[in-house]
């Protein structure tokens, strides 16, 4: 009897590793903007952040995910939708314009750019994530809260500029445990299901789970450079385009 207990143990525990190890889902958001409180009296601006969010509605952004890695991207609208301006913008908003892979096994999170016409792997540091016990239900998910900061040197690009401060607001699920999240934000103690980057907000609204290994899209094999020599490269290159300024 005993070695009847042992051994359905011990196939139960490779069952639970063999269901982890393939662990897998895809997330996907919808992005907002979120309307200044301080702007909410002029009408000319609460048209244009209707607008860009009546562009965003019809522009998901997909997390797909294993145990091990990530990949974050955004579909865009059928081209006979498009203003092409606007789109530009909605894209723009939230730092949300490229693809970003994340790997565990080698702690990087790398953001497809292009320069010209050179393609680039942008390496960037892990976030230092303030974490809370604020919570908030998401999709059925209890979720908690975790802040943090990132600077834009503006001030280095041009004389009187200042730097601008986006707050980034996280909201994660240990209820899912992957360490994964929208842009470049990982390794907290679950899903991320909301993300406020600036004035734009991702938030999950549709969650699929798999109790199966799926693979992620390859990362592209081209250089790679860290966020300080990226953020580098466009300083300088601003700084130029206002040299005559």
């Amino acid at each position: 009897m005993l070695k009847k207990i042992v051994l359905l143990l011990f196939i139960l525990s490779v069952y639970v590793v063999k269901a982890q190890n393939n662990y897998s889902g895809k997330i996907t958001y919808t992005k907002a903007l979120i309307t200044n409180s301080e702007k909410v009296g002029d009408a000319k601006y609460v048209s244009y952040v209707n607008t860009i969010n009546g562009f965003l509605i019809d522009m998901p952004y997909v997390l797909e995910f294993n145990k091990s890695e990530s990949h974050f991207y955004h579909v865009k609208p059928m081209a006979s939708d498009l203003n092409e301006k606007l789109l530009k913008k909605a894209e723009l908003l939230g730092k949300s314009k490229n693809q970003f892979y994340t790997n565990l096994k080698t702690s990087t999170v790398l953001e497809e750019v292009n320069r010209g016409s050179e393609k680039l792997l942008v390496s960037y540091p892990k976030y230092n994530l303030k974490l809370t016990n604020e919570t908030k239900s998401i999709g059925g998910y209890t979720c908690y809260k975790a802040t943090t900061k990132e600077v834009v040197e503006f001030s280095k690009i041009k004389k009187g500029y200042k730097d601008k401060v986006n707050d980034i607001v996280v909201w994660y699920t240990n209820e899912v445990p992957v360490p994964f999240g929208p842009l470049s934000i990982y390794g907290l103690p679950g899903l991320v299901l909301e993300m406020q980057y600036g004035s734009a907000v991702y938030t999950a609204t549709k969650i699929e789970i798999k109790n199966k290994n799926v693979s992620i899209k390859d990362i592209p094999k081209v250089k790679i450079i860290s966020k300080e020599e990226s953020d580098n490269q466009m300083i300088n290159s601003l700084s130029n385009a206002f040299w005559d300024f």
